[in-house]
């Protein structure tokens, strides 16, 4: 009826992209009704927001960036913004840029170090590795964005920091089917198909 609604666009968009079968072709689906949405109304904030999880899960990391951080000048103080910034650095393997964003959205979540279970400061720099299981950690109970981490990881092919992201995510909602059935597959693909199966049997 109203062919020139951006807002209609937007949340078409991304319902297509979470859409369960998630294919490539419903991809480029969602991303066209995104990038309608944002001609339509530049202005609007949240289809940047979706387009930006979009481009992180497509591997194109600089473009997932540039609308994040669009999305975070239309719609500033709004946690979820820097969080999912801090997704995008995270699977590049850039933990000291994610941890700052983390922090910064605890506080505007009005959260402190205490609310999230053995989350401590830590400096950019150092030992990735570490400062990986420091992001993981101040993701605290955020099963979605660690879910979304984890399969965006894989996709990547980075396994190992996909397993830790995702187990993080299925000890915090034991009972949450996404971040299991994401677990099986990084199991699977990580050649440990015991624990693939025994995921995929409580999943089931």
């Amino acid at each position: 009826r109203n062919p020139d609604c951006a807002t209609c666009y937007a949340g078409l968009g991304e319902a297509v992209l979470y859409a369960p079968d998630g294919a490539q072709a419903r991809l480029d689906e969602s991303e066209t009704y995104l990038r309608r949405a944002i001609a339509l109304n530049p202005k609007l904030a949240f289809p940047r927001y979706t387009l930006g999880t979009l481009l992180l899960l497509r591997g194109r990391y600089q473009q997932a960036e540039a609308s994040l951080k669009t999305y975070m000048e239309l719609a500033p103080g709004v946690p979820d913004a820097p969080v999912r910034l801090a997704l995008v650095y995270l699977v590049q393997d850039r933990p000291g840029e994610a941890i700052p964003l983390l922090l910064w959205s605890l506080k505007l979540e009005g959260r402190s170090l205490r609310s999230v279970p053995e989350a401590r400061s830590v400096p950019g720099g150092g030992d990735s590795a570490r400062s990986f299981e420091e992001a993981i950690r101040l993701l605290g109970d955020r099963v979605d964005d660690l879910e979304f981490l984890g399969r965006s990881l894989i996709q990547q092919g980075k396994i190992e920091p996909a397993v830790s992201a995702l187990r993080r995510a299925v000890a915090v909602a034991p009972a949450a089917p996404g971040p299991r059935f994401w677990l099986a597959k990084a199991y699977e693909q990580s050649g440990r198909p015991d624990l693939a199966r025994e995921e995929a049997a409580t999943l089931r």
